[in-house]
């Protein structure tokens, strides 16, 4: 599992009206070198490994923040949407550019779908990788 914080965007962006496209302009990496990181390649092991692991999602999360003037609030989760790393195996490509649906999970919208993030995620060698070579790598 990654931290949190390591993949929040580093700022917030105000609301808008809907459909009104936003851009995070956000990217983080997570190194898979076989001999620093041990933990992460089992994770991705288990992943293309294990079938209808929640380990083989990628999970994107959707927050909406309180205003500054709004002391004492509470972030408010929105909603998520995944990216499947079978399916990037299956396709052999990685999702570049691809929407994906956010679900609200709670309150009077759970199920719907409340919105839309596009993301690129760079792991389909990172996954052939440990298919490979597994943990210890090459």
């Amino acid at each position: 599992d990654i931290d949190g914080e390591t993949t929040e965007t580093p700022r917030s962006l105000p609301k808008q009206k809907a459909l009104v496209p936003l851009n995070f302009d956000f990217a983080c990496s997570f190194p898979v070198v076989a001999a620093r990181n041990a933990d992460l390649r089992n994770t991705l092991l288990r992943a293309v490994t294990v079938p209808r692991t929640p380990d083989a999602t990628i999970v994107f999360s959707l927050v909406s923040e309180p205003l500054d003037d709004d002391e004492g609030a509470e972030c408010v989760d929105l909603g998520s949407g995944t990216v499947g790393m079978h399916d990037v195996l299956r396709r052999g490509r990685d999702p570049i550019d691809h929407d994906v649906e956010i679900t609200a999970q709670e309150g009077r919208h759970a199920g719907e779908v409340v919105g839309v993030l596009r993301v690129t995620v760079n792991i389909l060698n990172a996954l052939l990788d440990v298919q490979r070579n597994g943990v210890a790598g090459r």
